[in-house]
């Protein structure tokens, strides 16, 4: 029989396409990362499409791993990776297409690859809530926020944190600590280089 119904949970370990895609055939269908594991896309995968809902542990890591130009679907992420494999594969330029939340880690690219992945925000927000160094990329281009409007903001739910910003990107817009709270007050550090608000 066709199934016409389907509930993906990733519970432990990791799911990785390889290739293949995971679809959803509408009506209450769900796909869930849990806590502490992984969803892993590569090749000429694409996002579960036809879910009704998704969701992503706080502490899950969902990972964009294609081997061309890449749409990352706006979401609500625990861990965010685009592009984080060694290749020497051409460049991938990975673009949110809609507004994004990371609450923990957001990397892009890998700086042992032959060439660097870039990213696009477009006129997106992106809102980065992890501490320590939460936004990476192995090499920043210009086209992050795509030169343009997005913006990105960098938060901490948990507050009295120093955020490593790192330098030499481009952004559109940029936001550090502007959510409204009673939480001890964060410090915001460049790690390098200077930044460029278009």
């Amino acid at each position: 029989a066709v199934p016409t119904s389907a509930t993906v949970t990733v519970t432990a370990g990791a799911l990785r396409t390889g290739g293949f895609s995971v679809p959803g055939h509408g009506g209450s269908d769900a796909f869930s990362v849990a806590n502490g594991a992984t969803f892993e896309m590569s090749g000429t995968s694409v996002y579960p499409a036809s879910y009704t809902t998704y969701s992503y542990g706080t502490s899950s890591t969902v990972s964009y791993l294609q081997t061309g130009a890449t749409n990352i679907v706006g979401a609500a992420y625990g861990n965010l990776n685009a592009g984080t494999v060694s290749d020497s594969n051409a460049g991938v330029l990975y673009t949110i297409s809609g507004n994004t939340s990371v609450a923990g880690v957001f990397t892009v690219g890998n700086a042992s690859s032959t060439n660097f992945d870039d990213l696009a925000l477009g006129s997106n927000t992106l809102t980065i809530a992890g501490t320590g160094t939460p936004f990476n990329m192995a090499k920043a281009l210009c086209s992050l926020a795509n030169c343009g409007s997005g913006t990105v903001t960098y938060t901490d739910t948990s507050g009295g944190n120093t955020i490593s910003i790192p330098g030499g990107i481009t952004y559109g817009n940029l936001n550090l600590g502007t959510a409204s709270d009673s939480n001890a007050a964060d410090t915001f550090s460049l790690t390098s280089n200077g930044i460029t608000i278009n």
